[in-house]
């Protein structure tokens, strides 16, 4: 990289040199999973990514769903109770209305 170039990423101020905010790189948290079936064809991979930034703000709103509902144990998508099954609705919803959160399988 040239100076011109290194230099297009300062800005200067009264107070001196400073990166330019825009410039900033983001960093991410990634979770990622798989599911299949023993013998199936296919297998399922998927994976989430939120801005390390938003990720305490994810946390607190599964943990209030999971408090909310009394949903203390590992969730097992194959065996959704009737009683916790608002619970369930909750949790997934966490996900879709943070617009933060990125989301593919």
């Amino acid at each position: 990289m040239n100076m011109r170039a290194i230099m297009s990423l300062y800005t200067h101020s009264l107070s001196g040199w400073t990166f330019k905010p825009s410039m900033e790189k983001t960093r991410y948290s990634l979770y990622c999973d798989e599911s299949n079936i023993h013998n199936a064809r296919y297998m399922l991979i998927g994976g989430l990514w939120i801005p390390q930034q938003h990720e305490m703000e994810l946390r607190e709103s599964l943990s209030k769903v999971r408090q909310d509902f009394n949903m203390t144990a590992e969730f097992k998508w194959t065996k959704v109770s009737n009683s916790k099954l608002m619970g369930y609705y909750e949790w997934v919803d966490c996900f879709f209305r943070n617009k933060n959160i990125g989301l593919r399988s």
